[in-house]
């Protein structure tokens, strides 16, 4: 298997730890992930989200919907960030 190229494409709805991913081939192959796509695991979505999802002084950026992680709930109407 060395040398071949396998995509898939993740897809996690807001407040769900697990997500459906699509692999190559047929249009209809959305598969449940296996398993929480935060945790780390091994699988190659954890370690590619690495320094965005997880709590860590160094990340340049963080990904999240409308609570960040670590900081203090603030009540808006804004979904924007």
């Amino acid at each position: 298997m060395q040398g071949e190229l396998l995509m898939a494409i993740l897809y996690k709805a807001p407040a769900q730890s697990n997500g459906k991913i699509l692999v190559e081939g047929a249009v209809a192959n959305w598969a449940g992930s296996p398993g929480a796509v935060t945790a780390d695991n091994g699988h190659s979505f954890a370690k590619a989200l690495e320094h965005v999802i997880a709590v860590n002084a160094n990340n340049k950026f963080i990904s999240y919907n409308n609570h960040p992680p670590d900081v203090p709930k603030v009540q808006t109407k804004s979904n924007s960030k």
